[in-house]
């Protein structure tokens, strides 16, 4: 992993992915295909192009049997 100086750093907004329940719709979509709908609405949102972006920090959560 490529060490990266926290001073050139810049947050410019924030996405989620679609809420869903359990075996529901969402239930065969990747994460990462969930991911990837996420960065392109906030990359369009946010008006730079895609190419600008060097970096991108995921979180992913998981709910156990409800």
């Amino acid at each position: 992993m490529a060490a990266y100086d926290t001073d050139e750093v810049v947050l410019v907004d924030g996405a989620r992915t679609p809420h869903g329940t359990l075996l529901g719709s969402l239930a065969d979509v990747s994460a990462v295909d969930l991911a990837r709908v996420a960065l392109d609405g906030l990359v369009e949102r946010i008006e730079i192009g895609g190419e600008t972006v060097e970096w991108v920090c995921l979180g992913n959560t998981g709910r156990e049997a409800v």
